[in-house]
């Protein structure tokens, strides 16, 4: 099992979404299926995986915001949030299960303001 380590907010979301669950379990009664799961159907059960991918485009469509696979919003999203938050680089492996650097490193995607600011810096070129 790995920790995650969430900020206040999203920490007070996932409560509030705990005891709404709490609530659909005492309604389903016998008919809940406990999978232990923190996102489930009405009674209990997952979600299949399809019914996921497709009410997560259509929720980006609504946002106008770019389609990107559940993996790289998760784990690759948040290798580069940690990096641009200046988490050390162990404590951004051990947070995602990685052992090897190089595969760490394709995880991680600079933010282009990271990029300008280099460039500032005196670090050479990068995207305007």
């Amino acid at each position: 099992m790995r920790r995650v380590y969430l900020d206040a907010e999203t920490a007070g979301l996932l409560r509030a979404h705990r005891k709404s669950q709490l609530a659909a379990r005492m309604r389903a009664g016998a008919d809940w299926h406990d999978h232990d799961l923190i996102f489930a159907r009405f009674d209990g059960t997952p979600w299949r995986p399809s019914y996921v991918s497709r009410r997560f485009r259509q929720l980006a469509a609504q946002a106008g915001v770019p389609v990107i696979t559940l993996h790289e919003g998760g784990r690759h999203t948040g290798v580069s949030l940690m990096h641009d938050a200046d988490v050390r680089d162990d404590i951004r492996m051990r947070e995602v299960g990685h052992s090897d650097r190089a595969v760490h490193a394709r995880y991680n995607h600079v933010l282009d303001e990271a990029h300008r600011g280099s460039r500032r810096a005196g670090g050479g070129a990068g995207p305007a």
